[in-house]
């Protein structure tokens, strides 16, 4: 994953995501060296923001209103 300390980019590739957060894409500092390839989610996990070199950063669950962020 990333290297801890390190600002890294992230796309927010999810409409709702980008309403939410008034944004299309963002730096945010990152404090940990695990994470979720972007392609490994199980089906009811969708991803709404993706670091630059592809791991997810924000995901919610498509029918539960449960939403989580990766970025400290």
């Amino acid at each position: 994953a990333h290297d801890a300390g390190r600002e890294h980019g992230i796309d927010v590739i999810d409409e709702r995501a980008r309403r939410l957060l008034r944004t299309a894409s963002f730096t945010a500092p990152s404090y940990h060296r695990f994470g979720v390839p972007a392609g490994s989610l199980a089906p009811a996990l969708e991803p709404w923001c993706v670091s630059h070199d592809g791991w997810v950063e924000m995901l919610a669950h498509a029918s539960l209103p449960i939403v989580a962020v990766q970025w400290h």
